[in-house]
């Protein structure tokens, strides 16, 4: 904000801070009654754009219209894509990403005689998660939703939807990232969690040894577990199959504005600030762990400084460099309610002795029910 009112000193901006739900509800009742009580610029989630101009086509101002394609190159294509229209134009402007790697447990992974960049496929998990338990009989993997499932067909190219919004869970992607979830879970390297607090306590106790996933976990990591700084680092995730893609992405928020502003230039003025200055995306990443969409951002010296939670080592730039590979996917409209139904099919895979096949095939019927959408099979 300072910033900002230095360069716009006569323009005014009030900030509200909100819950996620509560932010989503306004956003929905607002666009229900046209615009009535919304705001001029709001953050909102990659995966919530959808919900919201499928059911309002016209919910979100055009912003290419308004001259952002000429910030269209600083940001990973499969950012961008998933913030337009379905005419191509620029509706949402991108904030930040959550990238994903293999993080690690070093002390652990060393005591079980592990080399963590010898881990360069799934395959390669497995056979290191074996290691690790034998010797130290801490589990290699803490899970209890569907996001390893997204994960791992992401970074195949492929998602819960086609690009033409066809459910695609059962697809050959999905069915090889189903495999890995079934061999982790018959090898016993997967310790079961059923909300967030768990999974957080899993890990701050030691009854994990990696996690697999975003950037922003090392906001919850340096606040909440701050006795284990300097044992964790990171890798890039394994591969499907040797030389096969090793990125992915979970989560990201985007600035959009409604239509309905009456401020459209000066919300238009503060977004674009707000994503394309890069000084502000580097307090951002410092101060609560977001990471930047802005490419550019990645050339700061921040980004190469040696962290000292994560093994003073780059942990920034490890992740920056995955970025450019991450593949571009289809984040349908449905894609909330149809994430509800898988997780609470993997609890059933975790729980109830159900096979990953069946979770899978399950889930889709499911989904393609309580959806109307149909299928690519």
């Amino acid at each position: 904000m300072p910033a900002f009112k230095e360069k716009y000193p006569n323009v005014n901006v009030t900030v509200e801070s909100s819950g996620v739900d509560q932010v989503y509800q306004k956003l929905s009742a607002g666009f229900s009654s046209g615009g009535s009580g919304l705001p001029d610029v709001t953050q909102i989630e990659n995966n919530r754009i959808a919900s919201f101009t499928e059911q309002f086509p016209d919910a979100f101002t055009n912003l290419s219209e308004m001259g952002y394609d000429e910030h269209a190159d600083k940001f990973p294509e499969a950012k961008l894509e998933g913030l337009k229209d379905a005419e191509g134009n620029i509706i949402a402007m991108p904030r930040d990403l959550g990238p994903v790697g293999l993080m690690y447990r070093v002390d652990i992974f060393k005591e079980a005689g592990v080399d963590p960049t010898s881990i360069k496929t799934w395959d390669d998990y497995i056979e290191a998660g074996k290691k690790v338990v034998d010797h130290t009989g801490n589990y290699l993997l803490g899970g209890y939703d569907d996001n390893l499932l997204r994960v791992m067909m992401q970074q195949q190219g492929s998602y819960y939807f086609n690009e033409e919004g066809k459910l695609n869970i059962t697809s050959e992607a999905g069915q090889k990232a189903a495999d890995v979830l079934q061999r982790l879970k018959d090898e016993e390297l997967i310790t079961f969690t059923n909300n967030w607090d768990g999974h957080v306590a899993a890990m701050k106790n030691g009854e994990v040894a990696t996690q697999p996933g975003a950037v922003w976990w090392s906001g919850t990591m340096i606040e909440q577990m701050p006795e284990l700084s300097g044992k964790w680092d990171m890798v890039p995730l394994p591969a499907m199959e040797e030389g096969g893609t090793r990125a992915s992405n979970n989560g990201g928020s985007a600035l959009g504005v409604p239509s309905s502003s009456d401020n459209k230039a000066a919300a238009y003025a503060f977004a674009e600030f707000a994503t394309t200055d890069v000084d502000s995306q580097i307090k951002a990443l410092q101060n609560r762990g977001l990471f930047p969409a802005l490419t550019t951002a990645y050339e700061e010296p921040e980004f190469s400084e040696n962290q000292e939670y994560f093994n003073n080592e780059p942990f920034f730039q490890k992740f920056a460099e995955v970025v450019p590979e991450i593949p571009a996917v289809n984040h349908d409209g449905a894609e909330l309610e149809v994430r509800s139904i898988m997780g609470s099919e993997i609890e059933a895979f975790m729980l109830e002795d159900k096979p990953a096949a069946d979770m899978l095939e399950e889930g889709e019927n499911r989904a393609s029910q309580q959806t109307s959408k149909e299928t690519t099979n």
